[in-house]
């Protein structure tokens, strides 16, 4: 009996050792962490990425007949721009190229196969879905090896790279993004992410290229590029040069793409003229037949008005008249960029990647409106904020956690139509499932989240306006604050968050 007491006892203290020591790591976390990154993957989608599939998949139609010389036209129908299209195609051509060599409709008689996958579109079949979905899963993987990269120029040691790889996994400003929803706006966030890199490594070449191609996919870039052009260079010509450098792939979408092709292509009299094609009637279509139309439509208007909703909407009364909110801060960041002197080694690193962050985080506090899916564009910045200071490291953990969390949450009740309802599990393993309709609208309004949603959405600002505030390189919080330990608790607390995020969109979907 004594014997059985010291073996418990023992065991006992080396999980209490193995709970205290975060300098290792354990196949635990990694474990749990990876079954329900699988989960996400093999089962939830939005149906976004049905619609890029199909843009992906005409670019080739295309590519390859007459009507290339206006590619130009019918890529402005779509989210994106051309450099999105030739990175995102590469991995569409294999679905495209087996649709054309074997149809669906052929493949499915030659397997006796009768039911409806005989007349499906092939861009609509799991196994495209899937393929699709791994392909962004290769970005994830460029964007950590980024993001250490990165981590080690501003002086985060190897062992907290580990961790740092470990935190953004289990974010969910990535999960929800990319496993969950399974948008691209990682492909833009490693193109960024590399010229971020690479203007700390002084590389303009690289710099300058890598801004280039991610600048056309969607401007939000620009929110990274142009305080990086103002700490380099000071000079008014530089600058003004520099801008042309990095935004020459949108020059080319607008000028060669736009208009030199089609003139081409007229004056030779090739093809049938400006395709008609239109990328929003076709997802309108998509989305009546796939869950509620009056939530398709208000997504459409709100993704075609989002410019002008962040830009001008959002406003604070200045005097007698009126400045947009996200402008004005964005405006006070980049003096402070041209005002910052570019020096040499991590301590200067720090300083250039905190007004990156604040950047970022500007947008997604101030602008009037953000969909869901753009928080990738924040997370390689929100982790490295987290980890580029040793001592406040449990504080920042706590502080991500809480103001991550607080954002989901109200985009769960704002853009409900994206968590649970009839369109995420309706074309991946669950699709032959019975599902309701259901949105997670429902279930936090049942347990008064969204009564009290003003109040949760204040404590997630908080969070974030303090997380800028305690790492403020001149305040100097990491010489002055509490040593707080950085616990093996923080790591569970982030999973058991995702746990209950997966729970709440099960429940709306399958339980009455």
């Amino acid at each position: 009996m004594t014997a059985y007491k010291e073996k418990i006892q023992k065991g006992i203290g080396t999980l209490s050792e193995i709970w205290k020591d975060t300098e290792k790591h354990h196949k635990a976390e990694w474990i749990v962490l990876g079954a329900i990154l699988l989960y996400c993957y093999l089962t939830m989608c939005y149906r976004d990425i049905v619609q890029t599939m199909y843009d992906a998949y005409h670019m080739w139609d295309f590519i390859f007949s007459a009507d290339i010389f206006y590619l130009g036209n019918w890529i402005s129908s779509t989210a994106y721009g051309f450099s999105f299209f030739v990175v995102f195609g590469v991995g569409m051509f294999p679905v495209w190229l087996i649709s054309k060599l074997l149809p669906l409709q052929v493949l499915a008689q030659s397997m006796g196969i009768t039911s409806d996958i005989a007349r499906q579109d092939i861009v609509t079949t799991m196994g495209a879905i899937l393929w699709m979905k791994l392909y962004l899963m290769v970005f994830v993987v460029l964007v950590l090896r980024e993001l250490k990269t990165v981590a080690g120029l501003v002086g985060i040691d190897k062992k907290r790279q580990n961790w740092l790889v470990f935190f953004y996994l289990s974010s969910l400003c990535v999960v929800l993004p990319v496993f969950h929803i399974a948008q691209y706006d990682i492909i833009s966030s490693y193109f960024t992410l590399m010229g971020v890199r690479y203007f700390l490594e002084n590389k303009n070449k690289g710099f300058f290229i890598a801004f280039a191609i991610a600048m056309p996919m969607k401007w939000f870039a620009v929110y990274v590029f142009l305080p990086l052009v103002l700490i380099r260079y000071k000079n008014v010509f530089r600058i003004g040069i520099s801008c042309l450098l990095g935004g020459c792939g949108v020059l080319f979408d607008k000028i060669v793409l736009g208009r030199l092709l089609p003139m081409i292509g007229h004056a030779l009299g090739i093809g049938h003229g400006t395709p008609q094609y239109s990328s929003i009637l076709r997802m309108s279509e998509m989305l009546a037949s796939n869950g509620s139309e009056a939530s398709a439509i208000e997504s459409l208007q709100e993704s075609m008005t989002i410019m002008e909703s962040y830009m001008l909407r959002n406003m604070v009364r200045v005097g007698e008249f009126y400045a947009s909110v996200f402008i004005l801060v964005f405006a006070l960041i980049c003096i402070a960029a041209y005002l910052t002197k570019r020096g040499e080694g991590e301590e200067d690193n720090r300083k250039i990647m905190y007004l990156l962050f604040l950047s970022m985080l500007s947008f997604f506090l101030f602008s009037y409106s953000w969909n869901s899916y753009w928080l990738i564009l924040l997370a390689p910045y929100l982790m490295l904020c987290v980890f580029m200071n040793e001592r406040l490291l449990a504080v920042n953990c706590i502080l991500e956690l809480v103001f991550s969390a607080g954002l989901v949450i109200q985009k769960m009740i704002i853009q409900h139509w994206v968590f649970g309802g009839g369109f995420t599990y309706t074309f991946l393993v669950f699709k032959h499932m019975r599902q309701r309709t259901m949105d997670t609208y429902y279930l936090l309004d049942k347990f008064g989240f969204v009564k009290y949603q003003t109040v949760i959405y204040a404590f997630a600002v908080a969070c974030g306006i303090a997380l800028a505030v305690v790492n403020l390189p001149a305040l100097r919080m990491n010489e002055r604050a509490p040593e707080i330990r950085f616990g093996r608790g923080l790591l569970w607390a982030r999973m058991a968050v995702l746990l209950i995020f997966i729970a709440a969109g099960i429940d709306c979907v399958f339980f009455e």
